[in-house]
């Protein structure tokens, strides 16, 4: 019987400390909260709004429970375009909220966004185009 090699035992040993570590909860949950995203922005893009509103929706409600505050805003702000194109006014407010409330927490261009978004919004019901 031969016995293996020290050496070869050794880069065996070096070859499986470089595989990957099991992919945590969290990281399942970004990755699914990646695939909502996309798959809002491809049904907003068919024309399927209340599709891609429910996809932010639930992409929304993840990025809020892992606190990943980039996507929450994002998935916000992408929420409530679609809410305002669909002519839903208050769910297009709600989802705007969700940055205005703690701005804070997002960066600048984000609260930016929503705020200018809510500022055309708001005259836009002024002027009776919503």
């Amino acid at each position: 019987m031969r016995v293996a090699s020290p050496i070869l035992v050794l880069c065996g040993f070096l070859a499986a400390c470089g595989s990957a570590p099991p992919q945590s909860g969290v990281d399942a949950r970004r990755e699914r909260l990646t695939e909502l995203n996309d798959s809002g922005q491809r049904a907003g893009a068919r024309g399927d709004l209340r599709r891609a509103a429910a996809h932010y929706i639930e992409a929304l409600r993840l990025a809020e429970a892992i606190e990943d505050f980039r996507s929450t805003a994002i998935n916000a702000l992408n929420l409530a375009a679609t809410w305002q194109a669909l002519d839903e006014i208050e769910p297009c407010h709600r989802a705007l909220d969700k940055v205005l409330a703690s701005p804070a927490r997002f960066e600048q261009r984000f609260v930016a966004e929503a705020a200018g978004r809510k500022a055309l919004l708001a005259v836009s019901i002024a002027a009776g185009v919503v």
